[in-house]
């Protein structure tokens, strides 16, 4: 039987640039990739070279929208 595996979450954040520092100061992780995302986004990948948490902020955010894309700590996807 194969384990499951978690290769990595998707949440909304305020500042991706500090997070993403945040995250690699914290825990040792890398920047994978960072790049423009939906809505006006913008889209950071941080983590090892097997899973990542990708953190993403839209152009102009909101707070207690339905659309987690659109909400700070919206969690967005597990993939």
């Amino acid at each position: 039987m194969t384990a499951a595996f978690l290769e990595h979450v998707n949440f909304t954040v305020a500042d991706p640039v500090k997070t993403a520092a945040n995250l690699c100061n914290w825990f040792g992780w890398h920047i994978r990739w960072q790049g423009p995302a939906i809505h006006d986004g913008l889209t950071y990948h941080v983590g090892n070279d097997e899973s990542y948490v990708a953190i993403y902020a839209l152009g102009t955010p909101k707070h207690g929208q339905e659309n987690s894309y659109a909400t700070i700590g919206g969690l967005n996807h597990l993939g």
